[in-house]
């Protein structure tokens, strides 16, 4: 039986993906073969010799994308297969798809700028194409839409205002110029339908405008009931979207070189040809320069080298930097990460970043997200050249400070452990700590009840503090120190405090970190910090009654050599240790 179920499972799996194949690429032929034709019946139709030709080379240009993506995509795992997928964000369509509105943006600002006799009312139409353009341009390179909530209800809504606005401009304004605005509407048509519904129907995504949700696509999306393929599938085969896009902005472009060509004379077309070649120029360079050029600038000059080696030394970490090395409580840090594929890379690997407490790996914020941030997988990593990788980490608002944290790093597989070979401090299998990052209060502690300018050579003062009059034999005496730093603490240092009868000896002592544990050392301690530490000193229950004087001072770990300190006047205080008052100790 277990043969026969076997073969039996084979055939309708065989089947399923027959049907899901036949469907798929029975939907993109039609599709490239249906906007062929409407391209080609507009660019008869409508279009001068120049303006067909120039469709005619961006629709040749989408279709050999279209078979790069078809021959290399199923490869997988190859920067081949990266480059040409239509259905990734920053590869070679999102780029060809960048200087089309580019050109289109250039285009309309000569329109409207350069065109003999044209009206104001035209001149707020052309206004408003350039705006529009440059954003999606933008939003291209940059995916500005995944900062806009609903970012598909906004799309389609400024698509219907655009088209509603753009019949009233010709009905009221362009009535000579129907030539241009059919093809244009009709690009505009493409654009919209393929970025916005063909990106809800393939992607499973419900589509809500205006807070109302379009239920007449669930009729025709991949999770329909009457639909036997699945999302995933069309998501992985269906590129016809971002072809689609493409296609409907070639016709949006030759559309408006349309009516350059018609109204503007033929030495200015020759400089705007030479404009738009600059423009798509310039946006390869910048594409590439983003990828691959940066990375390596900023890693050797600008960023902290670090050396750490994944893999068997096949990928490296050779640096970072942050956007601030000190935090309050609800920031957030950019983290740049720099890594360096050492050799090709079969699979695509993820990392951990995190922000923990020192030691017992409790992590506060955290950044999980495929290496080269979805856009660029190590598959596709160039060896010898730099990535970059950035990461962003919001800080609590409720977090414990004045405190330092740990920046951790982890790359991981889902099917295999990675281990790293390094000489930094690691946290946990794999996990190394990258930098520590002090978080400080967000409010300034109030003013010492007792002022003071006590300055330690390392770079602190002790502004003032607090100490009590009396105490009782057995209970804990608080004590608060105000501390001020005019640079970055360099050393670890631990304070001590004295308790001892004058004339006496042999003190009470209680020596801690400033802040008391492991939570904030001094060498974390940076330049402009005014914190106030209070502290509670166990006095032990047999302590004498009497009259006590206090000691302060610090020492440095791990030889304990005490720091000197001065007066503020530059006076040396006595053994380095600081005099804060007398108290009174009464039996418990």
């Amino acid at each position: 039986m277990m043969p026969a179920q076997s073969n039996v499972s084979h055939g309708a799996s065989l089947g399923y993906l027959f049907v899901t194949n036949t469907i798929v690429w029975s939907f993109l032929i039609v599709s490239t073969a249906g906007f062929s034709c409407i391209a080609l019946l507009l660019a008869l139709r409508f279009m001068v010799p120049q303006a067909r030709k120039l469709l005619a080379a961006l629709v040749a240009f989408e279709v050999l994308l279209a078979v790069l993506h078809v021959i290399f995509t199923p490869a997988g795992n190859t920067f081949a297969s990266w480059l040409f997928n239509l259905d990734l964000e920053l590869t070679a369509g999102a780029v060809f798809s960048a200087a089309q509105y580019t050109v289109i943006a250039l285009i309309a600002l000569v329109n409207g700028l350069r065109t003999p006799q044209i009206r104001p009312a035209q001149r707020v139409f052309w206004a408003v194409l350039v705006v529009l353009f440059v954003w999606l341009c933008a939003d291209e390179f940059l995916e500005l839409h995944e900062s806009v909530d609903s970012w598909r209800s906004f799309y389609a809504l400024t698509g219907v205002a655009l088209a509603v606005f753009s019949v009233a401009m010709y009905w009221f304004f362009f009535r000579d110029a129907l030539w241009f605005f059919v093809p244009f509407l009709v690009g505009l048509a493409i654009m919209g339908g393929a970025g916005v519904v063909l990106d809800v129907l393939t992607n499973d995504h419900d589509l809500v405008v205006a807070g109302m949700k379009v239920h007449l696509l669930d009729l025709v999306s991949c999770d329909a009931p009457w639909n036997p393929v699945e999302c995933g599938d069309v998501n992985t085969y269906g590129f016809t979207e971002e072809f689609l896009e493409m296609g409907g902005a070639s016709l949006v472009l030759a559309s408006l070189a349309n009516y350059f060509f018609r109204r503007q004379p033929p030495e200015r077309v020759r400089q705007l040809r030479r404009l738009a070649i600059a423009a798509s120029a310039t946006w390869v360079v910048v594409w590439a320069s983003n990828f691959w050029l940066l990375p390596s600038v900023v890693t050797a000059v600008e960023s902290e080298a670090v050396h750490a080696d994944y893999l068997d030394g096949r990928l490296s970490l050779v640096g970072y930097d942050l956007s601030r090395s000190v935090l309050l409580p609800g920031e957030t840090v950019t983290v740049n990460l720099y890594f360096r594929a050492n050799v090709p890379l079969d699979d695509d690997y993820l990392l951990a970043l995190k922000l923990m407490t020192r030691y017992d790996d409790n992590p506060i914020a955290e950044a999980d997200a495929q290496l080269g941030e979805w856009r660029y997988p190590t598959s596709a990593w160039i060896p010898g050249v730099t990535v970059r990788h950035t990461a962003r980490l919001r800080v609590p608002e409720n977090m414990p400070t004045p405190r330092a944290y740990w920046l951790t790093v982890r790359v991981w597989h889902e099917d295999d452990e990675v281990e790293v070979a390094t000489e930094m401090l690691e946290s946990g299998q794999g996990t190394i700590v990258l930098h520590g990052i002090p978080v400080l209060s967000p409010q300034r502690p109030p003013e010492p009840p007792i002022p003071a300018d006590y300055r330690f050579a390392a770079g602190l003062i002790l502004t003032g503090y607090d100490l009590p009059e009396r105490v009782t034999a057995g209970e804990p005496m608080v004590v608060r120190f105000w501390w001020r730093t005019d640079a970055p603490v360099p050393v670890e240092l631990n304070q001590f405090v004295h308790v001892l009868v004058p004339g006496s000896e042999d003190p009470f002592t209680f020596d801690q970190a400033p802040f008391g544990g492991e939570n904030f050392p001094t060498v974390y301690w940076p330049e402009g910090m005014e914190e106030m530490a209070r502290w509670e000193i166990p006095l032990p229950p047999d302590l004498t009654p009497g009259v006590y004087g206090v000691y302060t001072g610090l020492y440095t770990l791990p030889d304990v050599i005490r720091e000197p300190v001065t007066r503020g006047s530059g006076e040396p205080v006595l053994n380095n240790a600081i005099y804060l008052g007398d108290i009174l100790v009464e039996a418990p």
